[in-house]
């Protein structure tokens, strides 16, 4: 879902170019979208200071298992 959004905020970042404000909010989706899909795409569980995520897998993490399980 990140990764569609980060698309979507792209696309609309380029479509109103000519309007400054809009591009800038857009842009800023970009990278605020494209951080969190870096962030969860690394496989990995989160540790135990990372409260509400605490011991659970990323979505990285669970895809590899998948790609393992799979293989």
């Amino acid at each position: 879902m990140t990764l569609l959004l980060l698309l979507i905020d792209s696309y609309l970042a380029r479509y109103f170019a000519a309007y400054a404000g809009i591009h800038y909010f857009f842009n800023g989706l970009f990278y605020l979208n494209t951080f969190q899909f870096l962030a969860t795409a690394v496989p990995l569980i989160y540790p135990n200071w990372y409260k509400p995520y605490a011991g659970l897998p990323s979505d990285g993490y669970q895809k590899l298992s998948l790609l393992k399980k799979n293989i």
